[in-house]
């Protein structure tokens, strides 16, 4: 695709154009799904002022960018909008500028001492907070954090129709701010969800307060959210949902740098905040680990156990945040620091209300010294509110729809990466220190460096072999299961079936609706991104009512934004196969109860994998199988019901067994060789271990052993029956409902 005006100047002058020169010299050699890794080498060189041809870096989105488009639509096959959305609303100037800047910011992040060693997952964070200020969308955008490159981010950012839609308007927003601003960008503590009613109310509460008080809520209904939220309304952004909720004299109008201190009753949960920093906040985990005390471009944040706090000096903090505070309130030596802290504090606790005796001591003791009660929120409250639903989940194993180009890019490239480790190792390949080749992703990283890029000017081999280990992985995540496992899922629909399936694209739920509406014993309604809100609030009116068995189908960004489906208790997810902490809140939202009425819910995640031995690399992808399924078992400990495990009817149980078994085995040699590269298991190391430590001789007897142990490790305990003080009132229901969830505990455990 060459520009006109170059076809025009070659014809009258006899010479070849840059933009004709680089394609013959760098494109067609190649297949086209692996033209965008191998411009977005050579924007990486452009920046480092490696010389390719005549080019410069304002060539790039000028004579390159449709190139880049043919590239990625080549790419990401047939299940995404890419195609339709590229062709219909971008042009190709504004998409070889933004896809510049993506280059930009993550060279800037790469060549400046940021202490982020993760850039591909910065440079998503800092994107995401764009387009939340933008305003594009609904502001609740996020991009995968799980893929490669540019050209990743690019399939993720420009699928989204919103994006796509409005290219101007995020060119302008990108160029408007500039780098070093996008940089900028990283630290700001920026809400990228929205809160709950519940919590919203508890924040405006502590405003109107004076930015003191505390709030008693049950666990798993939001209180970390709350905290951060305070921290984004006082030093940040929060979410444009909210934003319009509070004052501009909330912002903290102190002298930078600020000082924020968050304390816990023990290290674990101070874990947990880091990480929640980097989810909640947009601000990347590598900013706020290494050390207790971390420095931040708008100020200084130190984590402290209550333990260490009381031990040294507490100095003047701008914003205390007391996580799980009754732990400490009424200690003799930890409850003196509350009385230490002048400024802004929240207090949070998830006990009060079940201290028994202690319970008004309690609630005194906070009061007088932190503030008032901000909000109250039992468990209860979640049931009622559908925060704690009542559900079940799985996970689906199904295989991989028509996936040509994932076959084509795998072909031969477990034996051209053996042929390059074997260079390494023969010392005709230098690697520089702390790289190795010991995974796909460790080369992909080295890939990306400086070094790899005078590496793969002098071994066209190896050039080759980064393209297609970059092709790989982008094809791999874009590929989705086959639709028809969600009719093999509905196959026999139930009296009371209301089911929700949330697609990946508008040609998966074209495809679904296809399977379903022959199904007549269904009554199958679409949800349309294109119909007015009006309009799709009527569909899903009619879904709730319909009498008999009824599937509403759409893609997962229109029905996880903000749409509750009251009636349904099945959920079919195939908008991603990845491992998400939005995946609890999607059950939540999605999965809703009724007012007045009891509903249990299940929700099944479909995860897609290989289909025949040609689309795979047993070692990689069978490790990437079993840290998946780990991961998903972590994110169900959140709230203690881990998923089950089950596979469709198209999956092949032998090459399913043998991709774990050499996943398996893959592990083993990284643990003693390369002992580093298994911390990437990171919080789910128990569950990787123990899914391990269960693998079978079949695909099927594994899934059995699996589903046993996370049967037994999501069963729990009855809450302990409380007493209220006498001084004030008793609770019949709730000692009622406590005496009847231990009946029923322990008549289910003697059977």
């Amino acid at each position: 695709m060459t520009d006109p005006l170059d076809k025009l100047a070659d014809a009258r002058t006899g010479n070849p154009s840059v933009t004709q020169q680089y394609h013959e010299a760098y494109l067609e050699p190649r297949p086209q799904r692996e033209w965008a890794p191998t411009l977005d080498q050579t924007a990486e060189d452009l920046l480092w002022d490696v010389r390719i041809l005549d080019l410069t870096r304002n060539d790039f989105p000028s004579k390159l960018a449709p190139y880049y488009k043919e590239g990625l639509e080549a790419t990401v096959g047939s299940y995404t909008d890419l195609q339709t959305l590229l062709s219909a609303g971008v042009t190709n100037e504004a998409f070889g500028k933004i896809v510049f800047e993506l280059h930009r910011l993550r060279h800037d992040i790469d060549r400046l001492d940021m202490a982020v060693s993760d850039v591909q997952h910065a440079t998503e964070a800092v994107i995401e907070k764009v387009l939340s200020r933008a305003g594009v969308g609904s502001g609740d955008i996020r991009l995968d954090a799980a893929t490669g490159g540019i050209a990743d981010i690019a399939v993720s950012l420009f699928n989204s129709p919103d994006v796509a839609e409005q290219s101007d308007l995020v060119l302008d927003e990108f160029t408007s701010v500039g780098s070093a601003g996008l940089l900028g960008l990283m630290d700001t503590p920026q809400m990228m969800t929205d809160l709950w009613t519940h919590q919203r109310e508890a924040l405006l509460a502590w405003a109107e307060q004076g930015y003191r008080g505390y709030v008693d809520m049950a666990t798993a209904t939001g209180k970390t959210v709350i905290g951060l939220a305070a921290i984004a309304l006082r030093f940040g952004e929060l979410d444009p949902d909210d934003h319009q909720h509070f004052s501009a004299e909330d912002r903290w109008d102190g002298e930078a740098p600020a000082r924020v201190l968050v304390v816990a009753h023990n290290d674990l949960i101070l874990a947990q905040w880091r990480r929640e920093f980097d989810y909640h906040l947009n601000i990347p985990e590598e900013r706020t680990v290494g050390s207790d005390d971390v420095s931040l471009q708008w100020g200084d944040v130190a984590f402290r156990t209550a333990q260490r706090l009381v031990n040294e000096p507490v100095g003047q903090y701008d914003l205390v945040i007391l996580d799980e505070a009754h732990h400490y309130a009424n200690g003799a030596k930890w409850g003196s620091l509350l009385d230490r802290f002048e400024g802004d504090v929240l207090a949070m606790s998830g006990s009060v209300d079940q201290a028994g005796d202690l319970r008004t001591s309690l609630h005194d003791r906070l009061q007088s010294s932190v503030g008032p009660l901000l909000a109250e929120y039992t468990i209860l409250d979640g049931q009622r509110d559908g925060i704690i639903p009542s559900f079940s989940w799985e996970i689906l194993y199904a295989g991989y729809t028509e996936a040509t180009d994932l076959r084509a890019a795998t072909r031969g490239l477990e034996d051209e990466v053996a042929e390059f480790r074997e260079d390494v190792d023969a010392g005709r390949v230098t690697l520089p220190p702390n790289y190795s080749t010991a995974t796909f992703d460790e080369l992909r990283r080295f890939a990306r460096t400086n070094e790899a890029s005078e590496l793969r000017q002098q071994d066209p081999a190896f050039d080759a072999l980064s393209r297609r280990l970059m092709a790989r992985r982008t094809i791999r995540w874009n590929v989705g299961p086959q639709p028809q496992v969600v009719e093999e899922i509905l196959s026999d629909a139930a009296d009371g079936l209301k089911a929700v399936v949330l697609t990946q694209s508008r040609k998966q739920v074209q495809e679904i609706m296809d399977l379903l509406i022959l199904k007549r014993n269904l009554a199958v309604f679409e949800l349309n991104a294109e119909e007015a809100k009006s309009e799709q609030l009527a569909t899903v009116a009619a879904f709730d009512d319909a009498a008999g068995p009824a599937v509403i189908v759409g893609t997962g960004s229109l029905l996880g934004e903000g749409i509750d489906m009251q009636s349904a208790n099945l959920a079919i997810n195939l908008a991603t196969g990845k491992v998400s902490p939005a995946l609890v809140q999607r059950i939540g939202r999605v999965l809703r109860k009724p007012d007045g009425a009891d509903k249990h819910a299940h929700f099944i995640n479909i995860v897609g994998i290989p289909s025949s031995p040609a689309e795979t690399v047993p070692a990689e992808d069978g490790r990437h199988l079993l840290e998946l399924a780990a991961e998903f078992c972590g994110l169900g400990s959140r709230f203690n019901e881990l998923p089950r495990f089950s596979s469709a009817t198209n999956v092949e149980d032998e090459l399913l067994q043998r991709i774990l078994d050499e996943g398996n085995e893959s592990f083993k040699t990284l643990q003693t060789h390369h002992p580093g590269l298994v911390e990437l298991v990171g919080v789910s190391e128990k569950y990787y271990t123990a899914l391990r430590t269960r693998l079978n001789t079949t695909f099927a007897a594994t899934l059995d052993a699996w589903n046993a142990y996370t049967r037994s490790e999501s069963t729990r305990l009855p809450e302990p029956i409380e007493t209220a003080p006498p001084e004030a009132p008793r609770n019949e229901a709730i000692i009622v409902n406590q005496i009847k969830g231990a009946y029923e505990w322990l008549r289910d455990t003697v059977r």
